[in-house]
């Protein structure tokens, strides 16, 4: 699921790796995430089998799922195992700085733009002529 952290392979991750290439190729429905090699813009696949109803239902589902809030605390605790698997824990500060550095621009952001416009009336007195 997480190709990642693929680097360091214990024998009995051998057949976790299997059955993670098993359910990639049989995958319905996915939303893959990445940047490429000298880029620094993320990309976004999603592929479907087919367009049946239930496998729009399918994306469906998948895309609620990413809607939540759960999902980036799951994927966070992925990356967070797969750095201390591979003993390299220390790396994940710097994404969770990151992280909370973009979580507090945004919100202040947010914030700015509700306090710094000016008023407008609802009906405009030039409306009204």
């Amino acid at each position: 699921m997480f190709k990642l952290f693929k680097s360091k392979q214990k024998p009995e991750d051998v057949d976790k790796k299997e059955e993670l290439d098993t359910l990639e190729e049989n995958a319905e429905v996915a939303i893959t995430y990445y940047i490429k090699s000298g880029e620094k813009n993320p990309k976004i696949d999603v592929h479907i089998v087919d367009y049946e109803d239930e496998t729009i239902s399918k994306l469906s589902d998948l895309l609620c799922v990413l809607d939540s809030g759960q999902a980036m605390q799951v994927t966070l605790e992925l990356v967070r195992d797969g750095l201390e698997d591979n003993d390299v824990a220390h790396k994940f500060i710097s994404i969770a700085t990151k992280l909370a550095m973009l979580r507090v621009s945004s919100r202040d952001m947010d914030e700015s733009e509700e306090d710094s416009g000016v008023e407008e009336p609802i009906i405009k007195p030039s409306d009204m002529m």
